[in-house]
């Protein structure tokens, strides 16, 4: 089986139209339809129905596509215990997190780290949605809530408190109905 018509099939199953498939995979929708094409042919399935307007999975398609996470957590698996058992830190290391940690506190010790380790290299990834761990969006992700995803590895790095300020008189004139007035 060819693997990367996997990857076409699992774009196109998460993204749900041939278009937004190419556009994630920088290709044209005939090609994302050629290579669902093929895995069909080479599986003996058939994975999507195809009618005028929208392609939709079948229930063999939604089974694979189950599977195919499945197989690209265990692919993610291998390549970082192949990354992770090399001496020395090297390669590309995706990282995500809220933009105001990642700019304020992660962005101004890259360079430090980088002379450190030349052979790293560290790709700050938009923070404005979570990346997916299990697909490789990012290698390590900041969140400020618990993941979702089974099978992450998790440590608290710390806590972060938020503060509301202002004069008594505002707080008291427009907050005081939520228990703000005469805080200090």
């Amino acid at each position: 089986m060819d693997w990367s018509n996997l990857n076409y099939f699992l774009t196109f199953a998460r993204s749900g139209s041939l278009s937004a498939a190419s556009r994630m995979l920088g290709t044209d929708h005939s090609t994302v339809a050629r290579r669902i094409e093929a895995l069909e042919k080479e599986l003996k399935l058939r994975l999507v129905d195809r009618r005028a307007r929208a392609y939709s999975l079948t229930s063999a398609g939604q089974q694979v596509r189950d599977l195919a996470v499945r197989a690209e957590t265990a692919v993610g698996d291998i390549e970082r215990f192949a990354q992770g058992s090399s001496r020395l830190p090297q390669g590309l290391v995706r990282l995500s997190g809220p933009s105001g940690v990642t700019n304020h506190f992660i962005a101004p010790r890259l360079l430090q780290l980088q002379r450190q380790h030349p052979g790293l290299q560290i790709e700050l990834v938009d923070g404005s949605r979570e990346a997916s761990l299990s697909r490789r969006e990012a290698d390590i992700a900041l969140r400020m809530s618990r993941p979702h995803e089974k099978g992450l590895i998790t440590r608290k790095l710390g806590e972060v408190t938020y503060g509301l300020f202002g004069s008594e008189d505002y707080l008291s004139e427009h907050l005081g109905g939520l228990g703000f007035s005469g805080i200090r």
